[in-house]
This record gives C-alpha cells, sequence and structure tokens, in this order.
C-alpha cells in the first residue's frame, strides 16, 4: 500500500480534475475504452494563518513538518475596538463563517 500521504503536496494525484481512461478486451479481439473525468479532493483544508490587525496584532499559524502539525503564535494584546481580520486556508474555500466570542480564545 505504501507510505499514506498526510498533505496535499504529498499526494500521489494532488487535488484537481483528472481524466481517467478504461480500456477492456475480451478474447476474440473486441475492446472497449471508456473515458471520465473525475475530482479528486484528498483533504478538508485547514486554516494555516489568521492575522488579527493592521499591523499584525495576531499572528496564528500552522505548519506540517511530515508527521504533525505545529502551531506558532505572535500576539500583541488588543485593546477594544473594532480591527481587520485574515484568515488564509491550506487551499481554496467558499463559505467561510467566523464567530469571536472574546478575546481569551485567540
Amino acid at each position: 500500500m505504501g507510505d499514506m500521504a498526510r498533505m496535499n503536496d504529498q499526494a500521489t494525484y494532488r487535488d484537481g480534475a483528472y481524466m481517467v481512461t478504461l480500456h477492456v478486451g475480451a478474447y476474440g479481439g473486441h475492446a472497449v475504452t471508456k473515458s471520465t473525468s473525475v475530482i479528486v479532493d484528498n483533504f478538508r483544508p485547514f486554516v494555516s494563518t489568521v492575522t488579527i490587525g493592521d499591523h499584525i496584532r495576531i499572528l496564528k499559524t500552522w505548519a506540517f513538518d511530515g508527521s504533525l502539525y505545529h502551531a506558532s503564535i505572535t500576539s500583541e494584546a488588543l485593546t477594544i475596538g473594532t480591527f481587520p481580520v485574515r484568515i488564509e486556508f491550506s487551499e481554496p474555500v467558499k463559505d467561510v463563517e467566523v464567530r469571536i466570542d472574546n478575546s481569551s480564545h485567540l
């Protein structure tokens, strides 16, 4: 079975669209070829970076070292106010919802 990929960059077939062609032959020379398009989506996306504030008041990143994900946090105290929030993912995503109840969980 071989090694299992733990992230998209390690996969034999990375996420994306592929054309699969099947050729089936029978004794006597009769053969049929059929092609179809398939989508490969190996992994769920994960949050790679969260940035809060104009000059990076809070920066949290995740990285994969080949066996584990590690988080790195750089932070500065937030005051009461409005701050831009930027969230980056390991791959394109849509329909993201964010809820921040208080800053103690950041």
